[in-house]
């Protein structure tokens, strides 16, 4: 029974700690993150490990563009963790290949702006992602945007959209609160845990 008792606590402990950091992430994750700032979904994993991103700087080449932004769709309870996965919570600089860019407007957010970029050949692609319908749509979307000429209008009219979401100022400050954020998330997750193993050990 006491072995049976310290499971049972044990469980309960998880699952307040994990119900607090849940209202932690949800509490603050839009905090520094204004509806009007870009959105890469980014599909270049062998470059940096997270599918979205809030862009912080867009360099638009003739043929590449540059995109920095920090991770957006991040692991809190394995960020504290794992000292590893910790270290890959920093900003991130990919080069794409302009005519795998597509920019949209979010769906909930009509003024914010969604980059999805893709990579230029379908085999970069995940091998997870490749066998599913989105997989299998992101293939033939690769294919049909490596047939593009500068001249197409599709392609004049995403480079206009890109130069124009790149004119405006979207670092500075606004950037800076979002990772302070996201830093923030990650020390208040490992205090309150510390706190929730004290109390846990002695009610033992």
């Amino acid at each position: 029974w006491i072995i049976f008792l310290y499971i049972i606590a044990g469980l309960l402990f998880s699952i307040i700690v994990a119900g607090v950091i849940y209202f932690i992430v949800n509490k603050t994750r839009n905090i520094g993150d204004p509806e009007n700032e870009p959105i890469i979904h980014n599909f270049l994993l062998m470059y940096a490990p997270f599918r979205e991103g809030n862009v912080k700087d867009i360099k638009v080449g003739e043929n590449r563009v540059k995109i920095k932004f920090f991770p957006r769709d991040i692991d809190y309870i394995k960020a504290n963790n794992d000292e590893e996965y910790k270290k890959l919570l920093k900003e991130y600089t990919i080069y794409y290949d302009k005519r795998q860019l597509e920019i949209e407007s979010g769906d909930a957010s009509p003024n914010r702006i969604i980059i999805k970029a893709y990579p230029n050949d379908p085999s970069l692609l995940t091998e997870g992602l490749k066998n599913t319908t989105e997989g299998k749509a992101i293939m033939n979307k690769i294919s049909e945007n490596n047939q593009l000429s500068d001249e197409s209008e599709l392609m004049q009219q995403r480079m206009n959209k890109l130069k124009e979401v790149a004119s405006k100022d979207f670092g500075g400050e606004i950037f800076t609160n979002y990772v302070e954020m996201s830093q923030e998330i990650l020390k208040d997750k490992s205090e309150l845990i510390k706190k929730e193993e004290k109390k846990f050990g002695e009610n033992k």
